[in-house]
């Protein structure tokens, strides 16, 4: 009678423990997937991209011995590795996937997504009546970065009475995000116009800013021409000034995040005006460097840039095939 007993306990046993087991799995096959809720950030700055990572894990829930599908994808340039492929899981089993997300160079600063999926494919070596999947998302953030070049700089005089001068510089923003830009005059640049009769004026310490990608920073009215042409070259009926100052451009979007961006850039001052204009202390007419001239140089500078980039699309496409 006791072995009985004790033979009847154990098989009672053994049935709770098997239905324990088996409980948490389901019978029927599946697959579930579960990408960590991380922070991802990846930079496309050509000179330095940098890569994000998150780990995903596919589990076969079921009894099952299950070949599954999974696929990895985003709404963006950005490519992922491992892209697709084929895992094959026990019942119970889970594989965590760690997948790269690489930014394309120069890639927009913005906020994109992903989503793993995976799908059965084959459940004990066959395929199954019907596809079972299942799918996770997240984001990931392409940080900015800041850089831009000169297209061209010039100075002309603002008004008829030849008395303010105005700076102007073209800019292309190679950055991958908005961004706006400032100039600014050095002391040795303020101390040079000096020397050929330019004082400055209150005006020099602001400039207007530029639009995305093509546009122009300025002062207006950045210099005083006081009629002092003692270092301008004497041409019998014109005095003439053909000289190069420095100016700073500024990318008030990098100073904004705490990396100051500065690029020094030449800035010719060329100017003619007859002596008479002089002597009469700028009351008659004469020549000087026109108002409206520079606006028609910036538009030839502009075209140029334009052709510039497209000269460039086309040796980076003749690189890439």
């Amino acid at each position: 009678m006791h072995k009985r007993l004790v033979g009847f306990a154990t098989a009672a046993l053994l049935v709770c423990l098997f239905t324990t087991t088996t409980s948490a799995q389901n019978p029927n096959y599946g697959v579930e997937v579960d990408c960590e809720d991380a922070q991802i950030e990846l930079e496309s700055d050509p000179t330095n991209i940098v890569e994000g990572y998150v780990d995903c894990t596919i589990t076969n829930p079921s009894v099952h011995l299950e070949k599954i599908y999974y696929d990895f994808q985003t709404n963006s340039a950005a490519m992922s590795s491992p892209n697709s492929g084929y895992i094959t899981l026990n019942g119970g089993e889970s594989e965590i996937l760690e997948v790269t997300i690489t930014p394309r160079a120069g890639m927009w600063a913005d906020t994109y997504t992903f989503e793993a999926l995976a799908y059965v494919v084959e459940v004990w070596g066959a395929p199954p009546p019907t596809y079972v999947g299942d799918s996770d998302s997240g984001s990931f953030t392409v940080l900015p970065y800041f850089d831009f070049e000169t297209v061209g700089c010039s100075a002309s005089f603002s008004d008829e009475t030849y008395s303010l001068v105005d700076l102007r510089c073209l800019i292309e923003n190679y950055g991958n995000t908005y961004d706006k830009f400032a100039m600014t005059v050095p002391q040795a640049s303020i101390d040079a116009m000096a020397s050929y009769g330019f004082k400055p004026s209150p005006a020099i310490s602001q400039s207007f800013e530029l639009f995305y990608e093509y546009g122009f920073t300025s002062i207006e009215g950045a210099f005083i021409f006081e009629g002092d042409t003692s270092q301008w070259r004497d041409n019998d009926t014109l005095f003439s000034l053909n000289e190069v100052i420095l100016v700073d451009l500024h990318s008030q979007g990098a100073e904004s995040e705490g990396t100051p961006l500065v690029k020094p850039t030449s800035l010719p001052i060329q100017f003619s005006i007859e002596k008479e204009i002089v002597e009469d202390q700028y009351d008659t007419g004469g020549f000087l460097f026109a108002p409206g001239m520079t606006e028609v140089l910036l538009v030839v500078m502009l075209a140029f840039a334009f052709v510039r980039r497209g000269s460039d699309e086309d040796d980076r496409c003749r690189t890439l095939t």
